[in-house]
């Protein structure tokens, strides 16, 4: 850019002028989005404005002075184009670690939690925050001192080697520490759900950076490795819309046929008459060894154990009831021994003689 002004004083008078004049506008037009962000106005990019209104508001005046200054110093002495690059890398670098910085938090917050959902437990979120600002700030010094002609491939080699040496180290505490994350990523629980693994049940109390803890049912606290988690089977309870019950009962083997083909309509119309439960079927499934056998399926309308120990009480009490009236009895485990009389024994002892 060549500039007809020779006199020095003329020159730094022009590159102060330019550098303030361009800077408040910058500044004039920070505080025009930042307006134009705040004002709630119906929009289809309404879901975007508040990280747009927070990365506005995070630009910092002295990062639009280092523009400012970069727009006006060539009309300085030409001598001063390394300060222009110093100035604007570190502005840069200073901007970029308080945008990411300020960006990280809701950023990691989206997802992880879904829209409308209670952030109960924010242990893994911020241990995936303070893991991210590690790396922003690392990624930015690096390559700030690699754009200000700094050597650093030997800086970087000793780092890859005290990573690799850590996470050797650390790899067990790394594992559970990513499990945390997928866990509050997937969401196979959330605090308060009710769930088993392999022959464990309890309830979800806090989902830590390397364990999470759940309270059984007989009151202890169970505490699990979250990567055992991320790679077990888990049952969960709490989502369940509704209940599959299966229960057989057995009636005894002298029955009468009359009443063995009213067995399934009784059961039906005990179960069906209850409310939030949905009847499937009932069926003479099987000749057992002391019984003949029904079995009987219902759906409870609720995920909820306690309503369904009270519905299969209600209905344990009402089959015994209707059984009573017909005269049916329910079968208990039961062997018949036939003894053969000495008669029979004495001719089989002759026949062998």
């Amino acid at each position: 850019m060549t500039i007809p002004l020779h006199q020095p004083l003329v020159r730094w008078g022009a590159a102060l002028a330019l550098w303030f004049l361009s800077t408040f506008i910058l500044l004039g037009i920070k505080r025009m989005l930042v307006r134009w962000f705040s004002r709630k106005r119906p929009s289809t990019n309404a879901r975007f404005r508040p990280e747009a209104l927070q990365v506005t508001q995070s630009i910092n005046p002295l990062f639009l002075w280092a523009i400012g200054f970069a727009i006006g110093i060539p009309l300085a002495p030409a001598h001063w184009g390394h300060a222009i690059k110093v100035a604007l890398i570190l502005g840069a670098s200073v901007q970029v670690l308080i945008t990411g910085s300020s960006l990280i938090n809701p950023l990691t917050g989206s997802l992880l939690f879904r829209r409308g959902e209670q952030q109960e437990d924010q242990t893994a979120q911020n241990a995936l925050n303070i893991l991210l600002r590690v790396l922003l700030w690392v990624l930015v010094i690096l390559l700030s001192l690699e754009n200000l002609g700094v050597k650093i491939s030997t800086l970087v080699a000793g780092l890859g080697v005290g990573g690799i040496a850590a996470g050797l180290a650390l790899q067990h505490v790394a594992s559970d520490l990513f499990a945390s994350v997928a866990i509050m990523w997937d969401k196979p629980f959330q605090i308060g759900d009710f769930i088993t693994i392999d022959t464990l049940s309890g309830t979800v109390e806090r989902v830590g950076i390397k364990t999470t803890r759940i309270r059984s049912i007989t009151g202890e606290e169970l505490i699990f490795p979250n990567t055992d988690l991320v790679t077990g089977r888990i049952h969960n309870f709490r989502r369940m819309e509704e209940r599959r019950i299966v229960f057989s009962i057995g009636a005894t083997y002298d029955t009468s046929v009359e009443n063995l083909r009213a067995i399934p309509s009784i059961i039906q119309k005990v179960i069906a008459n209850l409310p939030q439960v949905r009847f499937d079927r009932a069926h003479f499934k099987d000749f057992g060894p002391s019984s003949l056998d029904f079995e009987i399926v219902y759906f409870i309308l609720t995920a909820e154990y306690t309503i369904y120990m009270d519905i299969q009480q209600t209905i344990n009490l009402a089959l015994i009831d209707a059984f009573q009236q017909r005269g049916i009895e329910f079968a208990f485990p039961t062997q018949t021994i036939i003894l053969a009389s000495g008669a029979p024994l004495k001719s089989r002892a002759a026949m062998h003689d």
